[in-house]
């Protein structure tokens, strides 16, 4: 081999190292212009380009991680920091995770599991030692990880940068702000509950000696490089590159985010490619590759229902070859999902900064699905009613909606079909899909219109006024 034909190869070599998450396998240009929405029409089809539909939910910024075969193949993130931000989002950029955290924390009750330090079936409190639960409920790591405990507190508020923050204790012993961790539905039967990883939050302190934030980074980020992650509180200035929480104005709150103490149900800082890592560890230990996470039949046990699409940690949906584990999170100006094919090694990881973005971030799914062979995450096929101009005008105007009290516009649109704004400041499409019913392009749920020119759509009757 001459020394000319040698460095050739050498430099082709190198570029190929250089070729960012083997971007062949995801190609990112027909994912940025092809979002698309909950319902696409015969004959009607609609993509949507990604910077387009950031500002129609008013996100300044959104990344994703995208894993094929285990492998992490595509990791981007888009927009800026805030709507009046010149600083950019990047991969190491920080967004809220949300109730991520639960299924994050899942994660890490399983290695204590793995372990031998855990048992999922055992009372609670034999690992509890600074402070009791009520012990006449017997209660289990798998209850609590499937929210079947019947333990209360669905969710928690926010703090505010320079609200005094409560202790893991506090939270557990209630606060003005929230009440005491407490059995009040029936076990056995699922009812999401943030007051169950508060539980499981301090089970993992007292088990571990540790801190709760300690013993995840020690144990689970560090172990699978999820090296931006952390439960740690962060303050407004102790992290530039942290993407700001935009509230239903669609402008960025004045100090960045709230904050939430409750470590396990809520308080994860994270990036879409350090959640991939733990999923694919997670996949590898499903597929028996490599157990340092957990045992085989623990990941499976986690991806098995329990009740009502709940498994241990993560919401489980589909069979076989299409089954996935999912988890979705909202926090005040943020919104995330993280979804797994454990049979498939495939994943993806979305967040984004604004509370209308779980619909972005579905369009995003929608997109992604496109590029694969899954049968999850598609659009909905309708057939477009064809509407007269009087029927359309008939619809126009402004509705209470009862009981809830609050009013809905709904007028036309240039293009002749019609648009919904409520007073959160979200808007809804709507398109005719027969005589008497119209869709909403964003979700797919459907409006009644009855005999009486009353409307009805999320449960309630819309009276025109």
């Amino acid at each position: 081999m001459s020394a000319n034909t040698y460095c050739k190869m050498l430099i082709i070599l190198i570029c190929l190292q250089l070729t960012p998450l083997n971007a062949h396998e995801f190609d990112e240009i027909i994912f940025r212009k092809s979002l698309a929405p909950a319902v696409q029409f015969e004959n009607y089809g609609m993509e949507f380009k990604l910077r387009d539909r950031m500002k129609y939910y008013g996100a300044s910024g959104v990344s994703i991680a995208v894993v094929k075969n285990k492998n992490l193949v595509f990791a981007k993130g888009y927009g800026t920091l805030a709507e009046s931000s010149p600083n950019i989002v990047n991969e190491q950029t920080l967004f809220q995770a949300a109730s991520l955290s639960k299924a994050v924390t899942a994660l890490g009750i399983m290695h204590l599991v793995t372990t031998k330090q855990l048992s999922l079936d055992e009372p609670i409190n034999n690992y509890l030692t600074s402070w009791e639960f009520e012990d006449r409920h017997k209660l289990t790591l798998r209850q609590l990880l499937s929210h079947t405990a019947g333990v209360n507190n669905a969710s928690y508020p926010g703090y505010e940068q320079l609200e005094e923050l409560p202790s893991t204790l506090d939270i557990l012993n209630g606060t003005k702000k929230i009440e005491p961790v407490r059995v009040v539905s029936p076990i056995g039967q699922y009812k999401y509950s943030g007051g169950g990883y508060s539980l499981l939050q301090l089970i993992i302190e007292n088990v571990s000696k540790q801190t709760f934030a300690e013993y995840m980074n020690s144990q689970l980020f560090k172990k699978f490089m999820a090296n931006q992650s952390t439960f740690e509180v962060i303050k407004y200035s102790d992290q530039p590159n942290i993407a700001k929480g935009h509230g239903y104005s669609g402008n960025a709150y004045p100090l960045g985010w709230f904050n939430y103490p409750q470590k396990a149900a809520a308080g994860l800082w994270s990036t879409p490619s350090d959640l991939a890592r733990l999923l694919i560890a997670y996949m590898k230990a499903y597929q028996g590759i490599d157990n340092t996470m957990m045992q085989a039949t623990l990941a499976k046990e986690l991806s098995t229902v329990v009740d009502s699409k709940m498994g241990l940690g993560f919401g489980v949906h589909g069979n076989g070859i299409d089954l996935h584990i999912d988890h979705a999170g909202w926090t005040k100006g943020y919104r995330a999902y993280m979804v797994a094919f454990p049979e498939r090694g495939d994943a993806v990881v979305v967040m984004a900064n604004s509370n209308f973005s779980n619909r972005l971030i579905e369009e995003i799914m929608r997109s992604v699905s496109n590029q694969t062979e899954w049968s999850a995450y598609k659009s909905k096929k309708l057939a477009l009613a064809d509407w007269t101009k009087t029927e359309i005008e008939n619809v126009v105007g402004v509705y209470r909606m009862e009981p809830a009290g609050f009013n809905v516009e709904i007028s036309q649109q240039a293009d002749g079909f019609l648009t919904m704004k409520t007073p959160r400041g979200t808007t809804h499409q709507l398109y005719p899909i027969s005589r008497d019913s119209l869709v909403m392009l964003e979700d797919g749920n459907v409006i009644r219109i009855l005999k009486n020119g009353q409307l009805y759509f999320w449960r309630m009757n819309a009276r025109k006024i």
